[in-house]
């Protein structure tokens, strides 16, 4: 209980920040879903965001996590995003139950604290265990998942077989990425004999793949229902294989340096690979089915990250650290064991030393995690005054107009700017590299997207630097709007400009 107290008063600091840390434009689409299902202007089956112009259709999980927050929008009576965050915080919570759960059948309850700890102190545990998004609630959702799984394994019931469909089938409605390790994790805890489990019969089999079906039978019908929607409303980036897969990158080594970054500083910290790396080294004996298939987990999670190599490689302002979300349970075992191997060194020398060796090891291990977890939460300083500005936009346009948004980050400006239009990235924010093309706006992007647009706004002209002719044709053929003569927001120039109440 204090864990889990320490966890959720570590994540209810500033609760109320907005939402430009971390995975920002992943946040604010949630959040933009969460908003428009509370003003009645969409519903589950045809959940609206504000930047992709009309109709704004966007399918593609379950919006289970915006609906809640809609829901809880509906109770308050206006919209919160702490809602939005607390969803993933008590996710976060509850899997660090069901992790403990898991890892205790295999180490001792001391080795399974340590574990909750680290799942709790993670810096990526941190960070995107309070975005408003649906990966926290992923993660929690498949280890319960695993749990139920390593339960029907220990006493076969169509029950038990049930419950892990269930669970399987929620984990693939909020994500279905997470095929990708409870696959692999799966198959490794059905085919493990150990004492006095033998493998899993056919008819066992049988009876749990049935059960899977059940579970895995409405997500299915969801995302043929988003693939059918997305048809005759394209969006980009709205399937899952849009823009994300490039083999070509498999031949970078970009690629394996950034999620080799990610995993030491994001997912372990130097220090905590470190004490896992000995622990592996002092490690005797074999593994339990239950730790072979967390390995197996974690490879999955990883090779998640070879198919999407895109994701790895945009612009690290945009967070996508999160892919590795799913990695944090791993990596809290292997560090937990770490530590009860230095401590069995220690003690093995220095009698006694051992507990007051690691818990000294421990503390150094969660100020880093949590000091690196700051950092990464930290907001770029390119977007410290970007709500003020938004707020003007607001004053000096009306609930209807719609803005042409081009920006890094052009959805997360339309939904501090409460407006709908489209918004289009120049590829070169932050001075990052852009791995897939398709996420950058052409020239012929930009002009289809001026056909129909009356207001633009450029909330960082220093990123027009490369687009100079754009820029002069701003200056042109556009007008500033009245009142906004420091502000990048243009109204065309049809001498009808009107300053419209918010």
């Amino acid at each position: 209980m204090g864990l889990l107290l320490s966890g959720l008063l570590l994540r209810c600091n500033h609760l109320d920040a907005p939402l430009l840390e971390g995975a920002a434009a992943k946040q604010t689409h949630t959040a933009m879903v969460a908003r428009n299902l509370y003003r009645g202007r969409a519903s589950w089956l045809r959940p609206l965001v504000d930047d992709i112009g009309r109709p704004g259709y966007f399918l593609k999980e379950v919006p289970l996590v915006p609906g809640t927050a809609a829901l809880a929008y509906r109770l308050t009576g206006r919209v919160d995003e702490r809602a939005g965050r607390l969803i993933g915080i008590v996710a976060w919570l509850a899997g660090s139950l069901f992790l403990h759960a898991i890892v205790r059948r295999s180490v001792t309850n001391g080795v399974a604290l340590l574990a909750v700890a680290w799942f709790l102190a993670a810096p990526l545990g941190i960070v995107y265990s309070r975005a408003f998004m649906s990966d926290a609630a992923l993660v929690a959702a498949s280890l319960a998942a695993f749990l139920t799984l390593l339960r029907w394994r220990d006493g076969p019931s169509a029950a038990r077989a049930l419950a892990v469909g269930l669970f399987a089938g929620l984990s693939l409605a909020l994500k279905p990425h997470a095929v990708f390790w409870l696959v692999p994790a799966g198959i490794v805890l059905c085919r493990a004999t150990s004492a006095p489990r033998r493998a899993a019969s056919g008819r066992e089999l049988t009876m749990l793949l049935a059960c899977l079906t059940i579970g895995a039978t409405p997500p299915a019908v969801w995302y043929a229902h988003a693939f059918a929607l997305h048809r005759v409303y394209p969006a980009a980036g709205a399937m899952v294989a849009d823009g994300w897969v490039a083999p070509r990158l498999l031949l970078d080594p970009a690629l394996y340096l950034e999620i080799a970054r990610q995993i030491v500083q994001m997912v372990f910290t130097p220090l905590g690979l470190v004490v896992t790396l000995i622990g592996l080294a002092l490690h005797h004996g074999d593994r339990t089915p239950t730790e072979r298939a967390l390995l197996a987990w974690g490879i999955g999670t990883i090779a998640q990250c070879l198919v999407f190599a895109t994701r790895m490689l945009d612009q690290r302002a945009r967070g996508t650290e999160y892919y590795l979300l799913p990695l944090v349970p791993v990596a809290a075992l292997l560090l937990a064991q770490g530590c009860a191997s230095v401590s069995a060194w220690i003690e093995s020398r220095f009698p006694r030393a051992g507990n007051a060796a690691v818990a000294g090891l421990f503390a150094l291990l969660l100020v880093s995690g949590i000091t690196i977890a700051r950092r990464a939460a930290a907001i770029p300083p390119q977007y410290g005054s970007l709500l003020e500005r938004c707020e003007r936009v607001r004053s000096l346009t009306g609930p209807s107009d719609e803005l042409f948004v081009l920006s890094d980050r052009g959805g997360t400006v339309l939904y501090y700017c409460d407006r709908r239009g489209t918004a289009l990235t120049l590829g070169n924010a932050v001075g990052e590299r852009l791995a897939s093309e398709t996420a950058r706006a052409s020239d012929a992007d930009i002009a289809k997207a001026l056909q129909g647009a009356r207001y633009i706004y450029v909330p960082f002209p220093e990123l027009l630097d490369s687009r100079q002719a754009f820029a002069e044709s701003l200056e042109r053929d556009w007008r500033r709007v009245p009142g906004a003569e420091d502000l990048w927001l243009f109204e065309r120039g049809d001498g009808n400009l009107r300053r419209r109440a918010p």
